[in-house]
């Protein structure tokens, strides 16, 4: 949140102890450094949660 205008999301899938990361960020936000800090803490938050997480994977795009 900027303002409290969302900027961007995030979501994790669980499967065996792994957690793979999903994130957008809205097209208007992209470039300001928001994915960073957004991924900081839902990462924090998600180990708070879910204490049996063990490893946590990203997929990048080639084009991103």
């Amino acid at each position: 949140m900027r303002d409290d205008i969302p900027v961007g999301q995030a979501r994790f899938d669980i499967d065996n102890h792994i957690a793979e990361v999903s994130y957008s960020i809205a097209r208007k936000h992209r470039g300001k450094g928001y994915a960073t800090k957004m991924l900081d803490l839902a990462t924090e938050q998600l180990l708070m949660d879910r204490t049996e997480v063990r490893k946590i994977i990203a997929r990048i795009k080639v084009d991103n």
